[in-house]
């Protein structure tokens, strides 16, 4: 019997083929819209200037607050855009002059992540996991990060097992973040279990059947009773 297809409905920040239902991206688990070039160029000019500025007033943490956050936005621009390259730099730049919170740090494992999965860089999937760690550490509290090493730790390291196991806290700490059940039961498949796959899929559909009724939820319960129907009729014919 041919081996069940699982179909990827949208990606983000991840190109992929079809795998799974629902599960929506890999390492950046919101939608983005592109930035516009123009709107690029004026971040660009308003870091070098705020840059420029700092250089000229060493002393001054205002101006070096100002680069950082000036840089901060120019790569998170990037990021949108995924020019991976220019977003490492920015985001970077926004570290040295003292940005150097949650968000930025997990910005940079998005992008190192990404341009380790484009050019096969090891030295790029460290620093990824680096980043992912550090934002994590800086808060708790943010899960995308978490969800990013978690993914990352799956596919570009190929330690299949942690990941799980890092995907499976995710699940249990956070019920509600449903990218996180829907990458579990995907690793559960790619990882040769489809019955954990679906075990999943059902506590999933469970769960969003309980929820208020809204588009996101209707396409999400769709996504979801697909998946259990492919996973039955995988099982069944492998009996």
């Amino acid at each position: 019997m041919k081996k069940l297809l699982f179909v990827l409905l949208l990606i983000s920040a991840f190109l992929v083929t079809g795998y799974f239902y629902g599960f929506k991206n890999l390492f950046t688990p919101t939608v983005v819209k592109k930035v516009k070039g123009t709107k690029i160029e004026k971040l660009k000019k308003e870091a070098l200037m705020a840059e420029k500025e700092f250089m000229e007033n060493i002393a001054s943490s205002t101006k070096a607050e100002r680069a950082g956050y000036s840089y901060e936005r120019l790569g998170e621009s990037y990021l949108k855009n995924k020019d991976w390259t220019p977003a490492v730099e920015s985001l970077e730049k926004a570290i040295e002059y003292g940005r150097s919170g949650a968000r930025v740090h997990y910005s940079l494992g998005v992008a190192y992540a990404n341009r380790a999965r484009d050019l096969d860089d090891k030295e790029d999937i460290k620093k990824a996991e680096s980043h992912y760690k550090r934002a994590v550490e800086k808060n708790p509290a943010m899960i995308d990060a978490s969800y990013g090493l978690a993914i990352l730790t799956f596919y570009l390291k190929k330690d299949r097992e942690a990941a799980i196991g890092m995907a499976k806290s995710i699940v249990a700490a956070h019920p509600t973040y449903y990218n996180g059940r829907f990458a579990l039961a995907r690793m559960y498949y790619e990882n040769g279990d489809p019955a954990a796959s679906l075990s999943v899929c059902e506590d999933l559909y469970d769960a969003l059947s309980k929820e208020e009724d809204s588009p996101t939820i209707r396409e999400y319960r769709e996504n979801c009773r697909d998946n259990i129907t492919r996973l039955m009729a995988e099982l069944s014919g492998n009996r």
